[in-house]
């Protein structure tokens, strides 16, 4: 929201991905630039982090995500048609959402090809890379906000239009990005508070399981 402060010290929030097709470095920087913004405009930060890195590292918060098919741009005509179908989801146990997201990077182009298709390789890659991390972001906020609720514009929005994913900007709002902005905040109070033996959330070794 306009105005708002956010917090000058943010709570450690480790972000590990896996991918199924390895992107090239442009693709997957893109990827972290717009999810960073995305995540900074409501008071969080995070370090991105392969699933396959060994790491002793204390979080605040954290989450796995998986990025399914070819999260390239280069050719999107290769992709199928869209045919529906969610463009990310998270998963929920005993009513509480688990810090584990599925981006789908083949639907998000099946879904985005015929808008892409004529424009440079420099544009598209960028593009793309910006609607992957807005899915992703939009699974995020379930994972940190713990909340299954969508909201009526923005991000948390239960559906994206290809004009969304493709606009120059496109952010949290209203409720939504409050309840994101409190949990930002919660988490970094609950770490800076925790006594020095007992760590918030340790990754000891790779963390895949």
């Amino acid at each position: 929201m306009a105005g708002a402060e956010l917090p000058a010290v943010k709570a450690p929030v480790g972000l590990y991905v896996r991918f199924e097709q390895q992107p090239d470095g442009a693709a997957e920087e893109t990827v972290q630039r717009e999810l960073r913004a995305i995540l900074a405009s409501v008071g969080f930060d995070f370090e991105w982090r392969s699933v396959d890195e060994s790491t002793t590292e204390v979080w605040a918060d954290l989450a796995v995500v998986t990025f399914k098919g070819d999260c390239a741009a280069g050719d999107l005509v290769r992709k199928s048609r869209f045919h529906g179908g969610a463009l990310g989801w998270t998963h929920i146990s005993d009513g509480k959402i688990l810090p584990f997201a599925e981006v789908d990077c083949d639907r998000i182009a099946a879904f985005l090809g015929p808008s892409l298709n004529h424009r440079p390789l420099p544009v598209r890659v960028k593009v793309f890379g910006r609607a992957v991390a807005r899915v992703t972001a939009h699974e995020l906020y379930h994972v940190f906000a713990q909340s299954a609720e969508h909201g009526s514009w923005g991000v948390a929005k239960a559906e994206f239009t290809t004009e969304e994913l493709l606009s120059d900007t496109f952010r949290f709002h209203g409720g939504e990005a409050r309840a994101m902005r409190q949990k930002g905040e919660q988490d970094l109070a609950r770490f800076l508070s925790r006594p020095a033996s007992l760590p918030a959330l340790a990754v000891h070794g790779s963390a895949a399981h």
